[in-house]
């Protein structure tokens, strides 16, 4: 996974949530951490890779560093295969869900405060 990552310095453009264009051109840190924001893996990609390609490697390179017993990512990193891995690795994945056709989906009331 590690080697089809693009690493490469690049450039993009979209637009931002209130509709202006936004640029930019480097690279992006991708980190997992730990309670109280400890890194405990770290990737580096290209600026225009989406967050969703960076979160299955994070997951592979973060268990034998320490015990987790959730993955808690933002919508950027959801995907029903991240979810899948997380529940595989035996570990509860707290992972926002997009909206999809103006549904969105909720987490379970008990994972919710999580």
């Amino acid at each position: 996974m590690l080697n089809e990552m693009p690493k490469d310095c690049d450039s993009g453009c979209q637009n931002n949530s209130t509709g202006h264009p936004e640029t930019w051109r480097g690279y992006k840190l991708h980190i997992a951490t730990a309670d109280g924001d400890i890194p405990v893996a770290a990737l580096l990609s290209s600026a225009a890779m989406h967050d969703s390609g960076a979160i299955l490697p994070l997951m592979k390179i973060a268990p034998p560093r320490v015990t987790s017993l959730y993955d808690l990512a933002d919508r950027a990193y959801g995907s029903t295969i991240s979810r899948d891995e997380s529940r595989q690795a035996g570990h509860v994945p707290l992972i926002e869900h997009h909206r999809r056709n103006g549904e969105k989906i909720e987490f379970a009331p008990h994972d919710a405060p999580r």
